[in-house]
């Protein structure tokens, strides 16, 4: 295996945060990457570098939360050992 990926545009996340916020909702988006502009609607955005962020960032905001929605195509998968270069055949 040479990649390991997971991407997402993040449409599902913006489409559910502008559906709460015309309810109104006060929207926080913690968020991995999105491939479009943030609103301006969101009262609060944190974008996340690792699932571990994700996670540690998504428990911190959790107490003062009333609801929270989550549809992050997080990854459920991480390797045993890491490589900067090519893994030959084999090893």
């Amino acid at each position: 295996m040479r990649v390991i990926s997971n991407k997402s545009s993040g449409k599902m996340s913006l489409a559910l945060a502008r559906a709460l916020f015309l309810r109104g909702a006060e929207v926080i988006l913690i968020y991995g990457s999105i491939s479009e502009a943030l609103p301006y609607y969101l009262s609060e955005a944190i974008q996340t570098l690792s699932v571990n962020q994700m996670h540690e960032t998504v428990l911190s905001h959790a107490m003062d939360c009333n609801w929270i929605i989550k549809c992050a195509a997080v990854s459920d998968y991480k390797p045993a050992a890491y490589s900067e270069s090519k893994i030959k055949k084999g090893e």
